[in-house]
């Protein structure tokens, strides 16, 4: 025998990933998976916190596009040390060129 810690790949790296990965969707995708039936629609109705009624129609949508469930992990938004709010201040200019020495 070989060696016994090899293990035989079917698949490649991103042949997985279209098959396990969460998917990218369109904007005509996300109308088809993220709309909700009358029936979902009052499941959805039945949760309490708005977390938890996103989560559900990701769940839902990722589930209906992919037919199994995913791991969502919430981040924490990364500060910006004021870019962002710079960026979107009516005053703000761009900053000077650079001059070369």
């Amino acid at each position: 025998m070989g060696n016994p810690g090899k293990r035989l790949a079917i698949l490649s790296r991103d042949e997985i990933e279209a098959i396990y990965g969460r998917p990218c969707f369109t904007k005509e995708e996300r109308g088809e998976y993220f709309s909700l039936s009358p029936a979902e629609q009052v499941a959805l109705e039945q949760l309490r916190f708005v977390n938890a009624k996103i989560y559900f129609i990701l769940q839902l949508g990722y589930f209906k596009a992919r037919n199994m469930f995913f791991v969502l992990r919430r981040r924490k938004p990364q500060r910006t040390s004021g870019l962002y709010e710079n960026a979107i201040s009516p005053a703000s200019t761009m900053p000077p060129p650079i001059s070369p020495r």
